[in-house]
């Protein structure tokens, strides 16, 4: 069977897809790229980067590179499943094992960020504020936005949505359970056909954004089940979606004003399909930088802010003369020390804090 000859790496008893190891690390690489060009954008005037592709408000790149973020909550749905699958685990133990994934290392890059923000004197959060971001509890921020004090958090607040989802409907068989989440998910959002909530927790568990968690676990299920009936032509019309959907976006105001699951989805849908099912390109060797950029990829989606913003301070308080870094060498510059950033969590938090958790859990293993 063609799942067989996936190459697959055991690592605390989990299962992992070389292919979509480096997706992650791609993913993680896209939103840095992005968030690079925003703090450039910022301060496009301090930094002296006067062309319109440093002060657009949306250009094209940095919109695209959103797909990364598409990325990754499609793979946090089809890792859940995946791994998951056959395996039982007791719910508390499930939880338990999920919440020490998720919440350590926030509560250090969010306090990182809090240290920062009360040392520079732009807090602006108060106590509520700061606490619900603790317990990454949704909230409206002032702006409007469904985010914590760290901004960059928003998406984890889907992720812990996702967890309790699954937990809610782990003891059904995998195809039942599959269908009951689907089933709940698109009950839930379409209640927008008919209002818009105001309490931020209905927002984000009505939010079509959480649709991706049900299809990630039915690529899961159809790997799992039905992998040998993938033809090339499948990857031909995924590669079609793919070009299409990027010159819209990339060309068409009109067409990038519309919701992500609409725009974005479809691309990171697409690329998913040819990485998960496609035999050519599961035997690609994937380069260990890149697979080390996939396993970092959560410390590097959480800390590459860091040297971004110090930077930006640099600049606001005039201590590097405008254009003495040129903007695309500068853009360059913290791509890299955004990826080092993370690499340097992911070494000095993230993996010893996943030592701990495999201790904790030695003899009650618990599903991805």
């Amino acid at each position: 069977m063609l799942l067989s000859q996936l190459r697959r790496s055991k690592k605390g008893g989990e299962m992992r897809i070389d292919t979509l190891q480096a997706a992650r690390g791609v993913a993680a690489l896209m939103i840095v790229v992005s968030h690079a060009h925003g703090a450039i954008s910022k301060r496009a005037a301090e930094i002296g980067a006067s062309a319109p592709f440093w002060q657009g408000v949306q250009p094209s790149v940095k919109i695209f590179s959103g797909v990364g973020v598409d990325m990754f909550l499609l793979l946090s749905g089809f890792f859940i499943f995946y791994v998951g699958w056959k395996k039982s685990a007791r719910r508390q133990d499930y939880l338990a094992g999920r919440f020490l994934r998720v919440y350590p290392l926030w509560w250090i890059a969010l306090t990182l960020s809090l240290v920062l923000t009360f040392l520079t004197g732009s807090a602006e959060h108060g106590w509520r504020e700061i606490v619900l971001s603790y317990l990454l509890v949704p909230y409206y921020s002032p702006e409007g936005a469904i985010e914590p004090t760290f901004e960059i958090g928003w998406t984890l607040l889907y992720i812990v949505y996702y967890y309790v989802l699954y937990a809610l409907f782990m003891n059904f068989e995998p195809l039942k359970r599959l269908w009951l989440i689907t089933l709940t998910i698109a009950a839930l959002v379409s209640t927008r056909l008919f209002y818009e909530p105001d309490l931020a927790l209905l927002s984000l568990v009505t939010s079509p954004r959480t649709i991706g968690f049900a299809v990630g676990g039915w690529l899961a299920y159809f790997l799992l089940t039905h992998e040998h009936r993938y033809k090339p032509v499948y990857s031909v019309v995924a590669l079609s979606v793919i070009a299409v959907f990027s010159y819209l976006f990339l060309t068409s105001e009109i067409w990038r004003a519309q919701a992500p699951i609409i725009t974005r989805v479809p691309i990171a849908l697409s690329l998913m399909i040819i990485l998960i099912f496609d035999p050519v390109v599961r035997r690609w060797k994937i380069p260990m930088p890149l697979m080390l950029m996939g396993s970092a990829s959560y410390s590097i989606y959480l800390f590459h802010q860091f040297p971004l913003a110090i930077v930006s301070g640099i600049y606001k308080r005039g201590l590097v003369p405008p254009g003495l870094v040129p903007p695309h060498l500068l853009w360059v510059v913290l791509v890299a020390a955004g990826v080092v950033a993370g690499l340097f969590a992911y070494f000095l938090f993230e993996r010893p804090l996943a030592s701990m958790k495999a201790g904790r859990f030695l003899q009650r293993r618990v599903p991805a």
